[in-house]
């Protein structure tokens, strides 16, 4: 009698909760929906081995599902089949190697038919790059910026061309693209429409024509010049969907920012508060100069012409970074190293360790294109000369603790450059290290 007695208290309990929670309406539950699909070529083959990941749309009215997802191959039919699953919204992915990622959004019903998920293969683009008098741009350092039309597909690219001024882009997705493409020390070449075809390569020439240049100077209200701000630049081209006309910012800077393929070298140096961009596609731009911690000055609207350079000017009433440290370096048999560049990888460190990335300074400011925002996590690499004493001074910094790593610029490219590391104490007065050079 007691057992029966607790039971009913129990299943009292347990129908007072559920009345409670949903309302006092019992959830009907979903219906049995096997997921029946097929992936293939846009031809209709099957493609076998294809990755299909499939999630429930993530919906709390739904509270009575028991299935919410799964994850599985195609068989060398294509065929994938997931015979738990309810109806409802799902989220489909596939990927397969060699082919563009499939995404669907899917609503599933028992009566729903078989699922095809036809994916477009991936197709290499040769190109044909020449120097402005049309002859092959042999050996030539070429970054490329595609951007598929419309806006979807942002891709960048470096390759050095062969004896006949010729590269490869290896896998791009079928779509009509707009490029950019920069060749330090000959110019750029942009192709507003190139149409990649799936499975119909066809060369394409790109002739190189001389480009503008953009110098980015910082300095202090009183002329101190600064180091570590960055530059970003986004071509302003006509709005075609405004009907007034307007202007707006495309994001044409991936290729100029590339063809450094360093952020290093995207920043002012230090001592001089100077850096040139060469090769700009000529035209109107939104330029802004960056400074983690400090109030920056606005955007600037400036124009770029190929027979000149357009100056970006940002001065600076700093607030947070007024500390510094002079950095001497020395050989490995001690004599100064005297007028040289040098990378500097700045460290801040906190209680002797290393801060985390996403700690060091405020966030992105929330103007700045995607495709430059990497540029601004980037800050903290420096560039400057020293002297004939082999002595230079890194500013602005913020007072405290850094690690300061360095390396000569002509090891930008080495995938493990010689570099010495050492920490120091950055303050207003000015902290002082000595690096010497690694054999």
């Amino acid at each position: 009698m007691f057992a029966m007695r607790n039971f009913v208290r129990l299943l009292f309990i347990f129908q007072f909760s559920f009345f409670v929670l949903y309302g006092g309406e019992a959830q009907p539950l979903p219906e049995r929906a096997p997921l029946l699909g097929k992936v293939a070529t846009t031809a209709g083959s099957p493609i076998g081995g294809a990755t299909v990941a499939l999630r429930r749309q993530d919906n709390e009215s739904v509270v009575t599902a028991a299935f919410w997802g799964g994850k599985q191959l195609t068989g060398a039919d294509g065929v994938f089949s997931f015979p738990e699953a309810e109806e409802g919204i799902y989220y489909l992915t596939v990927d397969a190697e060699g082919y563009e990622n499939f995404n669907w959004t899917l609503e599933w019903k028992p009566q729903s038919p078989t699922f095809w998920a036809k994916m477009l293969k991936l197709t290499p683009q040769p190109l044909r790059v020449l120097k402005t008098d049309g002859q092959p741009a042999a050996g030539a350092k070429v970054f490329l910026h595609f951007r598929a039309l419309p806006p979807g597909h942002i891709s960048f690219y470096s390759y050095e061309a062969g004896a006949d001024g010729r590269i490869n882009v290896p896998s791009l997705t079928p779509a009509n693209y707009w490029v950019h493409a920069v060749a330090p020390g000959l110019g750029y070449a942009i192709m507003p429409n190139l149409i990649v075809k799936e499975n119909e390569p066809q060369l394409i020439d790109l002739k190189f024509q001389p480009g503008g240049r953009a110098r980015a100077v910082a300095k202090t209200a009183d002329g101190r010049p600064l180091g570590g701000a960055a530059l970003a630049l986004s071509e302003l081209l006509p709005d075609t969907a405004n009907e007034l006309g307007g202007a707006t910012a495309q994001g044409n800077d991936g290729a100029i920012y590339l063809q450094t393929q360093h952020r290093s070298t995207l920043v002012t140096q230090d001592g001089s508060g100077q850096m040139e961009l060469q090769d700009v596609a000529p035209g109107r731009y939104q330029a802004r100069l960056y400074i983690p911690g400090e109030a920056n000055p606005p955007m600037q609207t400036i124009e770029v012409k190929n027979d000149g350079t357009t100056e970006v000017s940002g001065v600076y009433n700093l607030q947070n970074q007024k500390a510094s440290i002079e950095v001497t370096v020395q050989t490995p048999d001690d004599k100064p190293a005297a007028n040289r560049e040098f990378v500097a990888s700045l460290q801040p460190l906190r209680n002797g360790q290393p801060v985390p990335a996403g700690q060091v300074g405020p966030p992105v400011p929330p103007d700045v294109a995607p495709t430059t925002s990497n540029l601004f996590q980037g800050v903290l690499s420096r560039r400057f000369k020293t002297d004939a004493n082999g002595k230079a001074t890194l500013f602005p910094l913020s007072a405290g603790d850094w690690q300061i790593t360095i390396f000569p610029v002509e090891q930008l490219s080495e995938r493990k450059p010689k570099a010495p590391t050492t920490t120091a104490k950055a303050t207003e007065a000015g902290g002082t290290i000595t690096i010497k050079l690694l054999q």
